[in-house]
């Protein structure tokens, strides 16, 4: 079936987003150094092997987020350790940190993965910018000091991954990235037999949703079901997901999204939402984000200022 495009007005009142999709002209993913022409991987890796990850972290197979461009994507979500300032992946795509997230500051020695939009610890021009904070204006968040600058260009350092090492992904700058709305879309809406290649899903006991690769043969007993309506659509214990995983699926966890209660930070919808930041904005308040839960999936505003997840690609 055909990606669903729904408006969730429930979620997006509890989630705090107004939903609008995107379209090609909503961004501008073709300037910036780390969006296209970058040196972010580089056409000099080899094809893509069938599945798995490299030891740098970029899976074997690859996904078309344009007409033109193939990436590759890194082995989990990303997380940071602010007491040593670590950079990492998570070790397997079905972890998450969950309602540790709360803890986030400063000085914290465990690991967060939800983060606000540009705050790679890039002095950027924006009031918020480090990545152990949620900031509570609105407006904290403006890399240059304006509502209308992507994560690219001028700003790629904004960019969480394209600024920082990430320790278990090569461990150097300017490798990996965030991929543009318009590039979410094209991988899960518009690339060729997209909407075979997209379904919600249980991998032992986290909820999310698998992305197939451009050059899919399904493990001997196990396929992918497209609905998008339930996690138990799809069911993998994790030795049936290592099998998938090894011939190229990439999994995203539901892991939620938290925001700055002024007296708390609170921790939402984990097991119930997924929330991947883009590196395009919106407009004053949000930039848009690939949201998915058992209502479908979606690209929508989502407010800068909340920790959300991010998931890399290298060229």
């Amino acid at each position: 079936m055909k990606t669903k495009y729904i408006a969730l007005a429930m979620a997006a009142m509890m989630a705090g987003l107004t939903f609008n999709a995107c379209s090609k002209d909503d961004d501008n993913s073709n300037s910036g150094n780390n969006g296209n022409g970058g040196n972010g991987g580089g056409s000099d890796q080899p094809a893509a092997t069938v599945g798995g990850f490299r030891d740098d972290g970029a899976s074997n197979a690859l996904f078309s987020v344009s007409d033109t461009k193939q990436v590759r994507f890194s082995r989990g979500n990303l997380q940071y350790q602010a007491s040593t300032g670590t950079w990492r992946f998570a070790e397997n795509q079905y972890d998450m940190v969950g309602e540790d997230n709360v803890n986030i500051s400063e000085t914290y020695d465990g690991w967060v993965d939800l983060f606000a939009w540009g705050n790679s610890g890039w002095e950027s021009g924006a009031t918020s910018y480090q990545p152990w904070d949620l900031p509570l204006q609105w407006n904290a968040n403006y890399p240059g000091g304006s509502a209308d600058n992507d994560l690219t260009g001028d700003y790629a350092e904004a960019d969480w991954a394209w600024h920082n090492a990430i320790s278990n992904g090569g461990n150097q700058t300017h490798k990996w990235r965030t991929l543009t709305s318009e590039e979410w879309e094209y991988l899960t809406q518009n690339r060729p037999e997209a909407d075979t290649k997209v379904g919600l899903a249980t991998v032992g006991e986290t909820t999310g949703t698998v992305i197939l690769p451009d050059a899919w043969t399904a493990p001997e007993g196990l396929a992918l079901n497209n609905d998008l309506d339930a996690w138990d659509n799809n069911v993998y214990t994790l030795e049936q997901w290592a099998m998938m995983e090894d011939a190229g699926a990439i999994f995203l966890p539901a892991a939620g999204y938290g925001n700055n209660g002024y007296s708390r930070i609170y921790f939402w919808q984990g097991g119930e939402s997924g929330n991947y930041w883009s590196t395009t904005h919106y407009d004053s308040d949000g930039a848009l984000c690939f949201f998915f839960n058992t209502d479908g999936i979606v690209t929508w505003e989502a407010t800068r200022v909340g920790g959300r997840s991010v998931r890399l690609v290298t060229e």
